[in-house]
């Protein structure tokens, strides 16, 4: 669509340089953002190759300074599958952040603005909770980033790990431009698509680029999302569903059959 536009723009500015049409009546065709451009998605499938090759890499005999590295693509690749954060936002993610008590957590610096995201899945609470076990040190709960390097820094990317994790699950793609991080993105957003949610929830946990939209997101968006899983909850006792306390807790659980499962 991005090139598409891009033409239609070259076509209106030949047209006014050559006076068939009038400029002051004219519309600019916006340029696509750049995550919005078509990229290749990762399947359910592949989505759960990736984060069990993740896990079970993190296993192996390297040594405690690449073991932390890894656990950390880990705690990463889960981030990213179950909320489609871009990659920036997740690397800037601070503990200040992190509502665990209401399930959610705030992108501060998101390249649409401000947002509330929920916390629609089961595995990424546990995660979330993983962490914080494993960087509370003598009782006292971490401040900082949730992703540093051993020094306390932030880290600054998983490119070029993430790469090698996608080829240690031998993942290939005829376009381009290849898997990234943002092949997780794009999964989510079609997922939450297939399953029927509503737009402006989807929008809500994505952060897209619809600013006007964004402009006026607070917590009780977050909570219409979280309201909107409750509500859809199966009869209790089904099998395989997550029992949810409204407004907190697990809410989905995504099969390998590609089917939700609301808790």
């Amino acid at each position: 669509m991005d090139r598409e536009n891009q033409n239609l723009n070259q076509i209106i500015a030949f047209a006014k340089k050559e006076g068939f049409i009038d400029s002051g009546n004219l519309a600019h065709i916006d340029k696509l953002d750049a995550d919005g451009d078509v990229r290749p998605a990762f399947t359910s499938q592949q989505c759960d190759t990736l984060i069990q090759m993740a896990k079970d890499r993190m296993g192996e005999d390297r040594g405690k300074h690449i073991q932390a590295q890894r656990r950390s693509l880990y705690n990463f690749v889960v981030l990213l599958r179950y909320t489609g954060l871009r990659p920036h936002e997740g690397l800037n993610l601070q503990w200040g952040d992190i509502d665990l008590d209401r399930s959610r957590f705030n992108i501060k610096k998101g390249k649409t603005g401000k947002r509330v995201v929920p916390m629609a899945f089961p595995e990424l609470i546990a995660m979330f909770r993983e962490i914080l076990a494993d960087q509370t040190i003598d009782g006292v709960l971490p401040t900082g980033f949730l992703f540093t390097n051993p020094n306390g820094k932030r880290i600054g990317s998983f490119k070029t790990s993430f790469e090698t994790l996608v080829k240690a699950c031998g993942f290939k793609t005829d376009d381009p431009k290849g898997y990234s991080l943002y092949s997780f993105r794009h999964h989510l957003a079609t997922y939450l698509t297939g399953v029927g949610l509503p737009d402006g929830l989807s929008v809500q946990i994505m952060g897209t680029s619809r600013r006007m939209m964004d402009a006026h997101y607070d917590h009780s968006n977050a909570s219409a999302v979280l309201e909107w899983f409750d509500n859809r909850r199966g009869p209790s006792g089904n099998s395989g569903v997550v029992q949810v306390v409204a407004g907190a807790g697990p809410l989905l659980q995504m099969g390998s059959d590609g089917l939700l499962v609301l808790g």
